[in-house]
């Protein structure tokens, strides 16, 4: 391994002269499809690259609960005087590899000799062309929210009972077949969920629940791994920005109506256990012919008309759970006996094969199945009005659904009504062109802000970076940062927002 980071792959080898007077960019990509970076370097032809990642704002822009981090977008355009990304080039290397799908990383090393990833995604197509007499190829991809927000309802788990969110994500995690080559960096989860299920969801959505929960955070890291930091993490400064670091006039506070919530309301709907019941009926009759199975029958549980997670779901009995006849209305002979059933059991639903091993076609009239439903039964809301914060920006809603109980909940909005009424720094920060600072941090981490009138903590929520000339050497960076706040109260906080609990 100490060659691809040494001086055979980020040396003089590949990446130019041992003492560094610019950066030196790395772009790898997975050409073979095997989840491993050999540390070859596509770098050396880099002509312009950007790079976006992160969330703008701490609360959704209407105002229904927290913002999630935006799918990272990549674009990189490289010289091609050797065909070497021309897909009809016989000739070259890559033929036949060049294809979407394809895993890559951008990474940098600073004159300080700081190495830092950029970013980490699956990329699509490469585009091969001609500009002004040169051969070109553009690559454009996005980061690892990408590959979870693709597979927007493919993922299943079943019920879970007492399961921390750290041990939740990595069930999301192997169910959406998360790449081994990003990994993941999940902190130990504080409050566990009482019951947890994914049915047919985005894995993406499914993770950015999981880290509201608690006072937590998940982000897409440069790297490519998924972090999750409990509200418990112990956060570090990861450095102090100071009015050097920053362009003239580089520095902008977000407005109020981008920040500010004065009309908070948090709705508490516990789930509870009911008792063993019909949870799924079979409309109308099904006809099964002699010899026939049905695999292709599905239900759907509810409870008082919703869709409920079941548990303790019972297999069909026969003659209580089910009864077939000759005659479709229930009459004729009674082939009960000659029917089969088996089942499998999801949080939701379940898949019931049916079959038939009489001599006479047999008509299914009566189907059901029991369980325990695990219903929302009833919802309480708290609601929190800063009236001179109304009177001054204007109503300004917000509302958070929670599956705590009513203590939390009302926890809850004393703390987030009194945080988000108020006036805060978030800010939009434009960076000099100095490599030590603007590849130096990553999403999420904790930065000290020391300028005229700020002196205080601020997390990082979005990175971006821009090429100023072929060669990377001045980069256009801008970070937006929401206020870290230090509290010690002990109380347990749901949301993704820039608390932490206890000091630094």
């Amino acid at each position: 391994m100490a060659n691809q980071f040494g001086q055979r792959k980020f040396g003089s080898f590949k990446f130019g002269p041992t003492v560094l007077t610019s950066p030196r960019y790395g772009v790898e990509v997975d050409w073979d499809s095997d989840d491993l970076f050999d540390g070859s370097n596509e770098g050396n032809v880099l002509v312009d690259m950007s790079i976006e990642r992160g969330r703008k704002y701490t609360i959704d822009v209407n105002g229904r609960g927290f913002e999630e981090e935006e799918t990272g977008k990549f674009s990189a355009t490289f010289l091609d005087a050797d065909r070497r990304f021309d897909p009809y080039n016989t000739d070259s290397p890559l033929f036949g590899k060049l294809v979407g799908g394809k895993l890559f990383r951008c990474r940098v090393r600073t004159p300080g000799e700081a190495r830092h990833g950029l970013m980490a995604g699956v990329l699509n197509e490469p585009a091969s062309y001609t500009e002004r007499g040169m051969r070109m190829a553009k690559f454009s991809g996005n980061d690892g929210w990408a590959f979870l927000r693709n597979q927007a309802n493919s993922v299943t788990i079943p019920l879970q009972e007492s399961i921390y969110a750290d041990d939740a994500m990595q069930l999301v995690l192997a169910a959406a077949n998360w790449p081994r080559v990003w990994g993941a960096t999940l902190d130990a989860g504080v409050d566990a969920w009482p019951y947890f299920w994914v049915d047919a969801r985005s894995p993406a959505r499914v993770m950015h629940e999981l880290a509201q929960n608690e006072l937590g955070t998940v982000n897409m890291a440069a790297d490519g791994k998924l972090v999750f930091r409990s509200r418990n993490y112990a956060n570090t400064e990861a450095l102090t920005l100071t009015s050097d670091d920053i362009l003239v006039n580089g520095i902008k506070r977000m407005t109020p109506s981008e920040v500010i919530r004065n009309l908070v309301e948090v709705r508490s709907s516990p789930r509870t256990e009911e008792t063993t019941q019909e949870v799924w009926r079979m409309s109308g009759s099904l006809l099964v012919q002699a010899g026939e199975t049905v695999d292709d029958v599905w239900a759907e549980f509810k409870y008082n008309d919703e869709v409920v997670p079941v548990k303790s779901l019972l297999t069909p009995v026969a003659s209580t759970d089910y009864l077939g006849n000759s005659v479709s209305d229930g009459s004729g002979a009674d082939l009960t006996a000659d029917i089969s059933m088996t089942m499998t059991a999801f949080a939701t639903g379940a898949q019931l094969t049916i079959t038939n091993s009489g001599a006479s076609d047999a008509y299914i009239w009566l189907l059901k199945l029991r369980g325990n439903p695990l219903a929302q039964t009833t919802t309480s809301t708290f609601k929190y009005r800063d009236a001179t914060s109304v009177r001054q920006f204007g109503p300004l809603p917000f509302v958070m659904e929670t599956e705590q109980n009513v203590n939390m909940a009302k926890q809850y909005r004393d703390l987030l009504g009194l945080y988000l009424s108020q006036a805060r720094n978030y800010l939009v920060v434009n960076l000099m062109p100095n490599p030590e600072v603007q590849f130096a941090v990553d999403l999420g981490q904790v930065i000290r802000v020391t300028v005229t009138g700020i002196n205080q903590l601020f997390r990082v929520m979005r990175i971006s970076h821009k090429f100023d000339d072929p060669a990377g050497i001045v980069v256009q960076t801008q970070w937006y940062l929401e206020p870290f706040v230090n509290l010690a109260t002990g109380v347990q906080i749901p949301v993704q927002i820039p608390f932490q609990l206890g000091s630094l």
